[in-house]
């Protein structure tokens, strides 16, 4: 679980689009964020539907699917959304709570407006998107 305000931070310092922020744009991202509480078995976003909010999930646990099988699991500390949340753009999975799920979501109006205000923030998130596609060129074999 992710009582916590500081885990929530150290959670968030793990999401390749926030890895390089400090622990003062951090918080700022965290500040836009809003917990939503789901119910088992209930979908919190479902594959084809339009994105443009990012969840951290502080506790329970949900699964991923995509075309309805079960690609993996989420627990406390994982997270998705984190590329819609910037461009908007259709989910790319549905995801299903297995138990009771506390996560934070931010909306992208908000998280945009984070980036508009500040130039380092929106650098950060730039560098943290540019580490993310190097990552995957790699395991692409580019």
């Amino acid at each position: 679980m992710l009582k916590r305000k500081s885990d929530q931070v150290a959670a968030l310092k793990s999401v390749p689009l926030f890895s390089s922020m400090s622990d003062k744009n951090l918080k700022a991202v965290l500040a836009g964020c809003r917990q939503e509480l789901y119910s088992p078995g209930q979908a919190i976003v479902t594959e084809g539907s339009p994105g443009g909010r990012f969840f951290l999930v502080i506790e329970g646990h949900a699964r991923v699917q995509i075309n309805g099988k079960t690609m993996r699991k989420l627990s406390a500390g994982d997270y998705f959304g984190e590329i819609t949340v910037i461009d908007r753009g259709e989910r790319t999975a549905t995801i299903v709570a297995d138990s009771h799920v506390k996560a934070l979501a931010m909306a992208s109006w908000e998280f945009l407006a984070i980036c508009e205000e500040d130039f380092k923030v929106a650098h950060k998130v730039m560098t943290g998107l540019c580490q993310r596609v190097r990552t995957l060129d790699k395991a692409a074999g580019q």
